[in-house]
């Protein structure tokens, strides 16, 4: 049991090294984190939470992570009708969060449509969870760029908002 517990210390002293080096900026060492990642399935949407922040903080482009993960990101977008733990509402916080830093990517890197769609399914599950601070930067961001969405873009964004004020 000890060994084991070694082990599970060592393989997070790991992961948080890779870390600190990528949200410092050092963008050499996220081939290994990514790799690390893959290895660690229950690890990849907490690791992509960071990677993001610091893509946006330092502006790499990790458009093949986001492409490698993009099942894995797909997949919690589609369970999120489901009531769990306070652990999962604290995944489904940081979700939530975690898209609309997606969506401000694509935005940062002039790709509207894709960022447009995140801010989007960020409001959805904002409003589901009732993270009303996520809902607010969502708010704040789509009024910026509301000029580059679509007739459609522009119909889900104000059904959401319906749906937004019918629960409050």
């Amino acid at each position: 049991m000890a060994e084991l517990t070694k082990k599970q210390f060592r393989e997070w002293a790991a992961a948080n090294r890779y870390l600190y080096q990528i949200l410092a900026g050092k963008i050499d060492v996220l081939d290994e984190y990514v790799e690390y990642l893959s290895a660690r399935e229950n690890e990849i949407l907490r690791g992509m939470f960071k990677l993001i922040k610091a893509a946006n903080t330092h502006n790499m482009n990790i458009d093949y992570v986001l492409e490698r993960f993009k099942m894995k990101i797909s997949s919690h977008m589609f369970i999120q009708d489901r009531v769990g733990s306070y652990t999962d509402q604290i995944i489904d916080d940081r979700f939530a969060i975690f898209l609309m830093d997606v969506g401000d990517y694509y935005l940062n890197s002039d790709r509207a449509r894709v960022g447009i769609q995140f801010l989007l399914d960020s409001l959805a599950i904002s409003a589901k969870i009732n993270n009303d601070a996520c809902m607010v930067r969502v708010f704040c961001t789509f009024d910026s760029i509301r000029h580059l969405a679509t007739n459609e873009e522009l119909h889900r964004y104000t059904t959401l908002l319906k749906e937004v004020r019918k629960t409050r």
